[in-house]
Parts: structure tokens; C-alpha cells; sequence
């Protein structure tokens, strides 16, 4: 009998330590799909066994994030159902359009990147450690997803796998080296939050892109 497995890939960014951060994640995603469907909701309930979270942040960044005093904003936005007017002028707020657009411009024009603010650059800096795989990170944090996820694909399981963010690239990375280069069958469902996998600036940095990784993906 096939069975149902759950892998999340999380954002970059410290998170806290992983079974608490498990479990706050097992907690929305249950919420999320109870409003949805509430009996689907009560199976997965029941089933928190096959979710897994795969915790590269505390290898990449070496330390780990206090989150006590988010948990009350979290049980907040769990019993909230719908936007107030004042997140709604918040996420239209000058300033979120504004690093909108300085994020576009560093995208399109990679050479910018130096000239834009101090969070941008950061960013850019954090992630091309991943890119550049320094100190064999970039390697180390596909395997701990390949640890995972291999033994599924090599049972037959029926896996979802979700990245987040940075999480995603991870996942498309680690997917790419399972196919191509070790030549691991079997099917995954892929589902993206809030990635960027569409931008210039990850595109052309993934394996498989440029003929990296030892042969061009088609």
C-alpha cells in the first residue's frame, strides 16, 4: 500500500528549534486545510507521523532562532480568518512597493546589487553561499533532503513536497541531482510558497542551468 508523506523545505533565515518548528508548521497546515476541507483536515490530523521537516537552516546558519514571544501572534493569526482594513494598507504601503521594486531592479540588473539597501544585499550575500556551495554547504543542505526524501521515492511513496522560499530553490536543486545525476525514479508533487524561483537571479544559478552540475537541463 502506498503511503502519503509530507516534506517541508522551509525559508532561509535561524528557526527555532526543530520540533518546536515542526510542530507550529504541522499546526497551520492542518488549520489551513481544515477551512478548506475539515475532513481531510481530520485525516491529516491524525497522521502527523508522515510530515517531515527537513531543518537545513540550522546547519547553514549555526544558530537557532527564540521564538517564545512569537507564539502568541501565531495562535492570533491562527483564529483570524480574514484581512483587517489596516493589513490591507499595510501590504499597499509605499514602503512594501518600494522594496518591491528594489528587489526587481536587482534582479534585472545584477550589478546594481552593491548600489541597493543594506537588507538586499544581505539577502544576496546569504544566498550565495548556497549558490557558490562555500565550505560544501550548498551540498551538505541537498543531502539532508535527499536522506529524506530518497527512501520514499525508492518505496513508491506518494510524497508532496513543499518549499518555501529559498526552500524551494533547495528542493528544484536536490530533485535535479536525484533524476539526473543519480537516477532515482519516482514522482513527486512539487509545491512552491513564495518562491523565487521565477526571478533572473535564481534561474540562471540552478543546477542544470548553463551546464552546471555536469549536463544542461532541457
Amino acid at each position: 500500500m502506498t503511503t502519503k508523506q509530507i516534506i517541508f523545505v522551509p525559508r532561509k533565515n535561524p528557526n527555532p528549534e526543530e520540533a518546536v518548528h515542526r510542530q507550529l508548521l504541522w499546526r497551520t497546515l492542518v488549520e489551513g486545510i481544515r477551512r478548506s476541507d475539515s475532513a481531510v483536515a481530520s485525516t491529516l490530523r491524525d497522521n502527523d507521523a508522515q510530515f517531515h521537516l527537513v531543518n537545513w537552516n540550522e546547519l547553514y546558519y549555526h544558530s537557532r532562532q527564540d521564538i517564545t514571544k512569537d507564539i502568541p501572534w501565531v495562535d492570533a493569526l491562527i483564529n483570524k480568518h480574514d484581512p483587517t482594513e489596516q493589513d490591507i494598507r499595510d501590504a499597499n504601503s509605499w514602503n512594501v512597493w518600494l522594496s518591491r521594486a528594489l528587489l526587481n531592479m536587482g534582479d534585472d540588473i545584477p550589478l546594481l546589487i552593491p548600489l541597493l539597501p543594506e537588507v538586499v544585499r544581505n539577502t544576496a550575500d546569504e544566498i550565495s553561499r548556497y549558490f557558490n556551495n562555500t565550505d560544501c554547504v550548498g551540498s551538505e543542505v541537498r543531502n539532508l533532503l535527499k536522506e529524506t526524501l530518497r527512501p520514499m521515492l525508492e518505496n513508491q511513496d506518494d510524497v508532496l513536497l513543499i518549499g518555501h522560499s529559498l526552500g524551494s530553490v533547495i528542493a528544484y536543486d536536490t530533485l535535479w541531482e536525484l533524476a539526473r545525476q543519480e537516477g532515482v525514479k519516482g514522482k513527486v508533487d512539487f509545491l512552491t510558497l513564495g518562491s523565487p524561483l521565477g526571478m533572473h537571479y535564481m534561474k540562471h544559478r540552478l543546477l542544470g542551468m548553463n551546464g552546471q552540475g555536469g549536463q544542461k537541463l532541457s
